[in-house]
């Protein structure tokens, strides 16, 4: 095989610029013409038309994302006041127990200080175990001291 050797320099000293020579015929006149391009300006027209058909490809995809997010937020945004809402609600169903529990508390309490005044024979008779063991007495546990 021969080999081939690109000369870096012309016999004048100057280095050797490697550019593309464009032929530019027409068919109407005689006269043609000649574009001389650097390999420079191939390359950076080249990684430029890349870039750019890499943007075009990709910005329908960028186009479909947004819109989709724009949806998206537009139902959580309307979950998250449905759900404030239901929230508001729920605090105010907790705080009318609370006063509720408030007031049973107070009420017990009130009672429970009647009984007490009273010796525990208040008006409120106490029933459970202990009191169906004194009328039955057959159901009274072994163990059970009077």
């Amino acid at each position: 095989m021969a080999k081939f050797r690109f000369p870096l320099r012309r016999k004048g000293g100057r280095p050797v610029r490697s550019s593309y020579t464009v032929l530019i015929l027409p068919h109407s006149r005689s006269r043609f013409r000649k574009l001389h391009v650097s390999r420079a300006f191939v390359a950076c027209a080249g990684a430029a038309l890349l870039l750019l058909t890499g943007a075009g490809l990709y910005s329908p995809h960028l186009l479909l994302t947004l819109r989709t997010q724009s949806l998206e937020l537009e139902e959580l945004s309307a979950r998250n006041e449905h759900l404030q809402q239901a929230n508001a609600q729920f605090e105010n169903r907790l705080a009318a127990v609370a006063e509720r529990l408030t007031q049973f508390e107070q009420t017990a309490g009130r009672l429970a200080a009647g009984a007490v005044r009273s010796g525990g024979r208040g008006p409120v008779r106490r029933r459970g175990p202990a009191s169906l063991h004194r009328r039955f007495p057959a159901h009274r546990p072994s163990d059970t001291r009077r």
